[in-house]
């Protein structure tokens, strides 16, 4: 059963350069959606629906598993 109380955790050591690699590896995507504006009709209404779209999927594919397993008591036994 998951403890919304170890959400606000804090890991003791946090691997800074790993974390930012895959952050990056995870959004590098965004930039290439300017590359078919010219396919698309009305790009500056499309696009920021589009956009907006995918960050609020995006956000909720990514926060929703992680707050399941950071609540998870025995998240700290997967090593």
């Amino acid at each position: 059963r998951a403890q919304p109380a170890r959400w606000l955790e804090v890991p003791e050591a946090v691997d800074w350069p790993t974390l930012m690699s895959v952050i990056y590896w995870n959004v590098s995507g965004w930039d290439c959606a300017s590359t078919f504006a010219g396919e698309v009709i009305d790009p500056g209404r499309t696009y920021p629906r589009g956009l907006a779209l995918a960050l609020v999927l995006m956000l909720a594919a990514y926060v929703v598993p992680l707050l399941a397993a950071s609540g998870d008591p025995a998240a700290g036994d997967w090593r």
